[in-house]
């Protein structure tokens, strides 16, 4: 039965290394990889994900450089958060901040330390998760602080009496 499709070993790519090499640095600059697939002459999300199952090195570049990108996002939050709002003056003189501004920035940056957090919980998360062995944890249940509490009630009421 015949085989459909390309002969094993002759790719769409021949430039697969430069794109390699430039799909990486894209990534790193934190730009989304939809942007850089959607270039003409660019592999699809798929392919980029086909090339990191087979070239291991590559894989490793690739998760390099999506960790510096997130640094980059991270590093733009920062920015964001520490550029001052935009400053309007009422018709005596006083000066505030607008408060659209305001929202707008902090809308900025919330979207981007979720995104953080999704891509990258361990780093970004705000959750620890912490796993125990219940074989090696003793639960113990007491009730004797309400016992004390309920003296201490006690006491208070017959000292207000």
């Amino acid at each position: 039965m015949a085989t459909r499709g390309r002969p094993k070993g002759i790719s769409n790519f021949p430039n697969k290394a430069e794109l390699k090499l430039d799909v990486a640095a894209w990534i790193a600059s934190s730009k989304p990889l939809a942007q850089w697939c959607a270039l003409p002459g660019h592999p699809n999300a798929a392919t980029i994900g086909e090339w990191q199952r087979e070239d291991p090195e590559f894989a490793i570049a690739y998760a390099r450089a999506r960790d510096t990108g997130y640094e980059i996002i991270a590093q733009d939050c920062m920015r964001l958060i520490d550029t001052q709002p935009l400053e309007v003056h009422d018709d005596l003189g006083n000066k505030r901040y607008d408060p659209g501004s305001i929202s707008w920035r902090k809308n900025q940056t919330d979207v981007r330390l979720r995104l953080l957090a999704c891509w990258d919980p361990k780093k970004y998360g705000s959750r620890q998760n912490v796993t125990v062995d219940d074989s090696k944890v003793e639960h113990v249940v007491s009730f004797d602080i309400f016992g004390e509490l309920l003296k201490n009630m006690a006491l208070k009421r017959q000292s207000e009496d």
